[in-house]
């Protein structure tokens, strides 16, 4: 079927005000069930974006045989399990970042994995105009820095809980090394993490880290990830050189390319950071088979999220395996 026919479980602010817009404006995604705990929340979604049926059970989602795709966008700690539902009923599944806030969780997915339904994760940022254009002039060894002004969660919040949101490394930092590691075009083999060690504990000292990710052909990434700065900076900065290149981009406004001597720019008036390409892209995975996103890079960086946390805390490089 060239018709996305979807079943929806989680619609929380983030789905309400940019997943479902956005599968709106690409067109062919049939919204067909949307799941949530209370059912309230589902009422307004349900009706507003004309779903089918409105459920709070989501097995009511996965054996609905005309629901062929499932988008996950609930709280972390429930998005393994529901990963795994699809993938054992055949749904083909979009699930926001992160995969899964436990290793071993990782390892379950990995094995129930055959190919035969395709997963893709909330990596939007590789479909930015501005990365893809990025992607397009880069060959070789590259060193890529990624500088995130991150802005406070406070500790209370459900993502700084380890068990509900995994923390902001799993829950965030995994959207940058997806970015670093479609430009480099490589796997990460070993990572060496350190934070900010601060008496004052009301921001997590992992919210402040320098990450340094080695790759499989040779290149190198940084990704200074730091949330105890100034919000009216932006936010995401990254500067990639290799091959006779050196670029700038600047918060998906603005791209500056130096190469052969001369420096030429790219601008965009709005902020695109690919969330309607990424629905774009599941479309036409789910048409043709073929994951927008490998599924071998999918687990590579999940795995390093975990391995950041490892590094941290042994205090030495640790090797990706």
């Amino acid at each position: 079927s060239d018709k996305v026919n979807l079943g929806l479980i989680g619609a929380g602010n983030f789905t309400k005000s940019v997943i479902l817009p956005n599968m709106q404006k690409v067109g062919d995604y049939e919204l067909v069930g949307v799941c949530t705990a209370t059912g309230v929340s589902a009422e307004g979604t349900g009706k507003k974006y004309d779903f089918k049926y409105i459920t709070t059970d989501s097995n009511e989602i996965f054996t609905n045989s005309e629901i062929n795709s499932v988008a996950i966008t609930t709280q972390h700690n429930s998005h393994a399990t529901l990963v795994e539902k699809a993938l054992e009923h055949k749904k083909h599944c979009f699930v926001e970042k992160p995969l899964c806030i436990y290793e071993e969780e990782l390892e379950r997915i990995a094995k129930l994995y055959s190919g035969e339904s395709l997963v893709q994760v909330g990596f939007n940022r590789r479909f930015s105009p501005m990365v893809q254009s990025m992607k397009k002039h880069l060959s070789g060894q590259l060193s890529v820095n990624y500088r995130v002004n991150a802005g406070v969660i406070p500790k209370d919040v459900w993502i700084q809980d380890r068990e509900l949101g995994g923390g902001r490394i799993i829950g965030e930092v995994c959207h940058f090394i997806d970015t670093c590691s479609f430009l480099v075009q490589s796997e990460v083999v070993s990572v060496y993490a350190s934070t900010i060690k601060k008496s004052n504990q009301a921001i997590p000292d992992e919210d402040n880290v320098n990450i340094v990710l080695n790759y499989a052909n040779g290149s190198v990434a940084t990704i200074a990830y730091y949330a105890y700065g100034d919000s009216t900076m932006p936010k995401e900065y990254i500067e990639v050189f290799g091959n006779g290149i050196s670029m700038e981009m600047h918060d998906f406004r603005e791209l500056v390319i130096y190469e052969n001597g001369k420096k030429s720019k790219e601008k965009s008036a709005n902020q695109d950071k690919g969330f309607m390409n990424e629905f774009k892209a599941f479309k036409e995975a789910i048409n043709t088979g073929t994951p927008a996103i490998p599924f071998e890079s999918i687990y590579n960086t999940t795995k390093v999220t975990f391995k950041i946390l490892e590094s941290i805390n042994v205090g030495t490089l640790v090797d990706v395996k």
